[in-house]
């Protein structure tokens, strides 16, 4: 009897050994065949990430925005063009939101408005009395796609505290969603 209970045992004690190994080998093996988990972030990948290159535009203030100002908080970046339309208003709004919802952790998000034109017109000083703590811009088209790309107009980007754009939201993003990211990235992140 003593015998079968060892068996038990180091039986047991094999598979309890051997089994990750050969679970890992199956997955390794048919790794390009097994469907993939569906992504979590609601925004899509900048791939490759993209580090900005050193810029210096002007605020409505005349003051100076540097990468080096932007650098040590994530930052969303919404481009847009010359004056706001409504679909420049909702997103300024969904950044505000998901900012506002992020409670303690609101100090380690901020905003700026890139606009495609002059930063001092009408329409922009209405939205800056909306949205008095946000940095607004006025950026020539050229620096704007220099720093994110091709058309990156109507686009709200994600740029993380060392410079790099590694995320980008379209027009269909919900508040949400751009909270959910945000919320999964300052959990994880170690700086910012």
């Amino acid at each position: 009897m003593k015998s079968r209970v060892r068996f038990s045992t180091t039986t047991g004690l094999l598979v309890i050994f051997l089994l990750p190994l050969v679970v890992a080998s199956v997955l390794y093996k048919y790794r390009d065949t097994m469907p993939l988990p569906n992504p979590k972030s609601h925004g899509v990948l900048v791939q490759p990430v993209r580090q900005l290159a050193p810029f210096n535009i002007t605020d409505n203030a005349g003051a100076e925005i540097t990468l080096d100002r932007l650098k040590g908080k994530w930052t969303l970046v919404y481009v847009g063009a010359d004056g706001c339309d409504l679909e420049c208003e909702a997103s300024l709004f969904k950044m505000r939101q998901a900012r506002l919802a992020l409670g303690e952790d609101m100090s380690r998000v901020s905003r700026l408005f890139l606009l495609e034109g002059d930063p001092g017109s009408a329409g922009v000083v209405e939205i800056l009395e909306e949205y008095p703590r946000m940095m607004v811009a006025g950026a020539d088209p050229q620096v704007a796609e220099t720093m994110f790309g091709r058309y990156p107009e109507g686009q709200i980007f994600m740029v993380d505290p060392l410079g790099y754009v590694m995320m980008r939201y379209d027009s269909t993003a919900t508040t949400k969603g751009i909270l959910k990211d945000i919320q999964r990235l300052l959990k994880y992140s170690r700086i910012g």
